[in-house]
């Protein structure tokens, strides 16, 4: 984003160890609106790590180089490209979870989970190593048009993910057995760019000699914050 702090880090290194105090020298060149070249420069600390931070008013690309400082001077090492934007590409957009969400203590098999894709998402942009319910990554995962999700098979592919009913049950702790209210049931994960998001709702508790009808409940996520409903 535009107006936000942007830091390159340069290391050195002779072989495995660290060369502290080696002087980076970095050029960036990019801004339309200053087309000579901005040099930043920082030495390298004990770790071999040297650190540069700057800004950009303006949307635009930068050509950032790491310039050879004793042996050549001036001359080029690596050169890195840093795109601005005044759009800001890194709020996850909203984003719709469904699944049958009940949970029984006693017994093993599978809670499964999707991430449902619409036309403003596609769930290729989810990482899904990344997610977690209850704390708990899941085991197995595929994309396909699922009817977990409100609108049904729609058209569109959903990130089917499966967790271990076991392991979530021994993620939320022993007084899960003695609960006779639903518990609330944290889903997170992060999107491909790093951006985070998660949401919470309440699961609810199968107990012995009861019986349930369809359970599913719906969350939509937009920057971190979750919307759900029951159905």
């Amino acid at each position: 984003m535009v107006g936000t702090e942007h830091t390159i880090t340069g290391t050195v290194t002779n072989g495995d160890v660290p060369v502290a105090g080696m002087l980076l020298v970095f050029s960036i060149l990019g801004d339309e609106n200053n087309p000579v070249p901005k040099t930043f420069s920082s030495p390298t600390n004990a770790d071999g790590i040297a650190e540069i931070t700057y800004t950009r008013s303006n949307s635009g690309v930068d050509k950032i180089t790491l310039m050879a400082p004793i042996a050549k001077p001036g001359a080029p090492l690596a050169t890195i490209g840093t795109e601005w934007t005044a759009e800001d590409l890194c709020l996850a957009p909203q984003v719709q979870v469904g699944g049958k969400v009940t949970l029984n203590p006693k017994k093993r098999g599978t809670l499964k989970i999707a991430v449902c894709g619409t036309e403003d998402f596609e769930v290729s942009n989810v990482e899904p190593k990344s997610v977690r319910l209850a704390g708990v990554q899941a085991w197995h995962w595929k994309q396909k048009d699922s009817r977990l999700c409100l609108d049904g098979k729609d058209g569109f592919l959903d990130l089917v993910l499966k967790f271990k009913n076991r392991e979530v049950v021994e993620a939320l702790g022993p007084d899960l057995e003695d609960t006779t209210d639903g518990v609330p049931l944290a889903l997170t994960g992060e999107l491909n760019n790093g951006t985070a998001f998660g949401g919470e709702w309440v699961a609810e508790i199968k107990k012995k000699g009861k019986r349930h009808g369809k359970n599913k409940q719906y969350q939509d996520y937009s920057n971190g914050n979750a919307r759900g409903h029951n159905k």
